[in-house]
């Protein structure tokens, strides 16, 4: 064989571009004698001619022709890609203008006719303190059995949640009746 070296003669060095076209050649046989299947590798001259130029490319085949760096060779637009470039400029020119501010707002609810400040005052309280009614009656009819719950716990009974869900709510009406009475009190004009 060719490429195992005798130990007793001495060869000589090929050049390494030799022997590189040397193993392309044969490469290049053996695809040949593969069938005519696979297609063909394009050339660098074509591969070059399918795609873009690199920015660095342009330049320098731009200053080759004696255009500026920002000048570039025109080349015909499709519709499709004129759309595009139509569309991209557009889309530039919206995304280059801020938000606008939002405007100031200064809402303030209608007045009806026939009624003060005083009156919408007025309204609120009473709505404050109606709450304030309905969660004083729940929490001492609650607070009532609660107790009459412990009370029956120590003694063994058993009426004492009754009377202490009694008299947490008869607690609860006074509660509720003091605190409307106060508040009309506070109001004269209501």
């Amino acid at each position: 064989m060719p490429d195992e070296p005798n130990e007793g003669a001495a060869m000589p060095e090929k050049d390494p571009k030799e022997l590189l076209r040397e193993k392309l050649e044969r490469i290049e046989r053996e695809e040949a004698s593969k069938g005519p299947d696979l297609p063909a590798l394009p050339s660098n001259d074509e591969i070059r001619a399918g795609t873009p130029m690199s920015p660095i490319e342009s330049q320098i085949n731009g200053a080759q022709f004696g255009l500026s760096e920002t000048q570039e060779p025109q080349k015909e637009l499709s519709d499709e890609e004129q759309k595009l470039k139509e569309f991209d400029e557009r889309l530039k020119a919206v995304r280059a203008n801020a938000m606008p501010e939002p405007p100031e707002w200064n809402y303030q609810r209608p007045k009806i006719p026939g009624q003060n400040d005083h009156k919408d005052q007025v309204a609120y309280v009473g709505l404050g303190v109606g709450i304030s009614v309905g969660y004083t009656m729940i929490g001492c009819v609650v607070a009532g059995w609660g107790i009459g719950k412990l009370i029956d716990m120590k003694t063994g009974g058993m009426t004492g949640q009754g009377f202490g869900t009694m008299i947490g709510a008869l607690i609860g009406l006074a509660g509720g009746v003091f605190m409307i009475i106060r508040a009309q009190s506070k109001n004269p004009n209501s």
